[in-house]
């Protein structure tokens, strides 16, 4: 039996996952989590508040998701390369140079700025 074909709406919806979540990340790194919401990110990301709940179901819901996907990003981009490296000080490939100590980077798009 052969895998059903898809008509792209599965990977477009995933897309769109990837794109509400990155975008949430951002903004939980500046503002914190009190920051995403569903209207904001549908504004932001030009698409309907509809749209951006039926990924969720919820501001809650879209809050954890937003910690688990910045936690993977975070485990990819520093912990994962770490682990490939020699052990050691200067063994951090994920890792970058700042002053006399090193600390990993990781970056999410940059989150627009409200005024408080």
């Amino acid at each position: 039996m052969t895998a059903p074909k898809l008509d792209g709406r599965v990977e477009r919806g995933d897309q769109t996952r990837r794109a509400i979540l990155d975008r949430a990340a951002a903004i939980a790194s500046v503002e914190g989590l009190e920051g995403v919401s569903i209207g904001r990110l549908a504004t932001e990301l030009e698409v309907s508040k509809s749209g951006v709940f039926a990924h969720f179901g919820s501001k809650e819901e879209l809050q954890l998701a937003t910690v688990r996907w910045a936690r993977e990003v975070f485990i990819a981009a520093v912990i994962t390369p770490a682990h490939r490296s020699p052990a050691g000080y200067g063994g951090c490939g994920g890792c970058a140079t700042r002053g006399s100590t090193t600390q990993p980077v990781v970056s999410f798009p940059a989150a627009a700025s409200s005024p408080r």
